[in-house]
């Protein structure tokens, strides 16, 4: 269990606009256990990871790293045939992208 998995409940926290009190509650804790995973003084156990992980309705392996995070979409860019990039974006963001290109391509045709 690295960083990354705090980076990601932490990503989740602030996608769901949850405080890091919030999490404390929910795992029965005190109130700096989520301020003492992001300075690494501690680290999630499984019983927490597995609590948050059902709470927010993604999975333990996705807060590990170990899978891609959950309603996520796959953008494939490559400009004037140029470096081909892809970008991993959310359900909103794949919707702001989708209306964005829509309202180009009305005022090109």
């Amino acid at each position: 269990m690295e960083m990354e998995t705090v980076d990601r409940i932490l990503s989740v926290m602030r996608e769901k606009k949850m405080k890091e009190q919030d999490i404390c509650r929910i795992l029965h804790t005190h109130k700096s256990k989520v301020y003492d995973w992001k300075k690494g003084r501690s680290r999630p156990t499984a019983d927490e990871i597995a609590v948050i992980a059902k709470y927010f309705g993604v999975s333990s392996d996705y807060l590990l790293g170990m899978d891609s995070p959950p309603n996520m979409h796959s953008v494939v860019i490559n400009p004037y045939g140029g470096a081909r990039r892809e970008l991993k974006l959310t359900e909103d963001q794949y919707k702001a992208v989708d209306s964005l290109l829509e309202n180009l391509l009305k005022k090109t045709r």
